[in-house]
């Protein structure tokens, strides 16, 4: 197996450690449509699974550019099966199967009389798909009600038509809300720079410390610890670090329902200091939480602490340094839906702090926090 997925240029290493991760937890939750995937592949025969291969194969090369997979065995559906999930041509979702699109596959299996299998996978989607809880079904009744109800008067019929609409919003946000648990809640990630060292090459001038930060800290760790989150914590982080510590967080959280990182340092516009005095773009972080697949589907929070002043005029080029750029790209505009920045403050501006008391946004955001989640 090692040698055929070498020839067709995959790294046994790497889809080992993405595939068959050695973790209990991932291994008790085996994705409920690959599993129906893998018994697909195991009750179709060798005909049909050609058929399958060919005509999914034609229309995937059809929608997208690039070299085509260059393997024609059928015996070993599964590869092709790889190969379009690899192209994001089929979708698996999230553990619920939320976000899977396997429309190419259902389409076909239709098409040739393979309706056992393609109602495994239907079945398979709608069986995990999460159930409204007891406040949206009763929205969602409540609206029933109202859209069967006339009355006469005229006014009455808009009062519950507004109604019904407001309720059936209700309901489906509830429906279609990204699921939070306290049990679940994922990893909170704290960078806290207080003290920072000037590296003589790369850092073209130096940090003053940011007294009042460990307010901050303690505050944050306090608040997201009481809603579940397992907190992280570093203090005076470089910033290959910072980039290290996000990418460890980001690999730990596909069994986690979100993931928090909290950024509290020195900056300029767009940018943000490590511990060297090395700063990292705030856009390249967000690419980063954006770029993993596997957190798609879930809310991700960069909580920004720090100046995002313009250099003065008189300024000279280069005083503050470029920001270090991180290799990560993300395909498209959709996989940061769910990426909410909260900065201190906007662009061209800085940002306050006391040094008794920490800065005045992280101790409003954990006050906003801790009302609406109690």
């Amino acid at each position: 197996a090692r040698k055929v997925l070498r020839r067709l240029g995959f790294c046994w290493q790497e889809l080992r450690m993405h595939y068959l991760p050695h973790i209990a937890g991932i291994a008790l939750h085996v994705h409920p449509l690959l599993k129906s995937l893998y018994r697909m592949c195991e009750e179709l025969s060798l005909a049909q699974s050609g058929r399958l291969v060919l005509d999914v194969g034609d229309k995937v090369a059809r929608q997208q550019a690039g070299d085509p997979l260059r393997f024609y065995d059928p015996t070993y559906l599964e590869i092709f099966l790889l190969d379009w999930l690899t192209r994001r041509c089929i979708q698996l979702g999230d553990i619920n199967a939320t976000g899977s699109d396997v429309q190419l596959l259902i389409e076909h299996l239709k098409f040739n009389d393979l309706e056992a299998q393609a109602k495994l996978l239907i079945e398979t989607i709608l069986s995990n798909a999460p159930e409204p809880d007891a406040a949206g079904i009763a929205a969602m009744a409540t609206t029933a009600t109202i859209k069967q109800e006339t009355d006469s008067d005229n006014r009455q019929s808009s009062s519950c038509s507004t109604a019904a609409a407001a309720s059936n919003a209700f309901a489906m946000r509830r429906i279609n809300a990204l699921r939070l648990t306290r049990e679940n809640a994922g990893i909170a990630l704290i960078i806290n720079q207080q003290e920072f060292h000037r590296n003589k090459f790369l850092s073209p001038r130096p940090l003053q410390k940011r007294n009042g930060t460990d307010v901050d800290k303690k505050r944050l760790k306090e608040v997201f610890s009481l809603m579940g989150y397992n907190v992280e914590t570093y203090d005076n982080v470089d910033h290959l670090d910072i980039v290290q510590h996000i990418r460890s967080a980001c690999d730990r959280s596909l069994l986690r329902d979100s993931l928090v990182v909290c950024i509290l340092s020195h900056g300029f516009e767009e940018a943000v200091y490590g511990a060297n005095s090395i700063a990292l773009k705030i856009t390249d972080i967000e690419n980063v939480l954006c770029s993993y697949e596997t957190l798609y589907n879930k809310p991700k929070l960069l909580v920004i602490q720090a100046c995002q002043e313009k250099p003065d005029q008189d300024e000279e080029q280069g005083q503050r340094g470029l920001p270090f750029k991180i290799d990560v790209t993300t395909q498209s505009p959709g996989q940061h839906i769910n990426m909410v920045r909260a900065m201190s403050t906007v662009n061209g501006f800085p940002a306050l702090r006391h040094t008794h008391m920490g800065s005045w946004f992280i101790q409003s955001l954990c006050d906003a926090i801790e009302c609406h989640s109690a």
